[in-house]
């Protein structure tokens, strides 16, 4: 599924939206789309990709435990 279709879809258990990094936890895993608006569903882009993904990596390593590899 491209991403056109899966921003037609409803935030759930396994997917969720958002302009910027944000909390998404659950045990079943799933997908975070980042660069979309969660209300209206607009692809809003990212301004640092690479700088998203570290923050993110970091945030993930540093705030679960036990660790998991992001």
């Amino acid at each position: 599924m491209d991403i056109q279709q899966k921003i037609k879809q409803p935030e759930s258990r396994k997917l969720e939206f958002s302009e910027n990094h944000c909390a998404f936890a659950n045990g079943a895993g799933g997908e975070l789309i980042l660069g979309v608006s969660d209300e209206d569903r607009q692809i809003k882009g990212v301004d640092d990709p690479l700088l998203l993904e570290e923050q993110l990596a970091s945030s993930i390593h540093d705030g679960i435990y036990p660790p998991v590899s992001p």
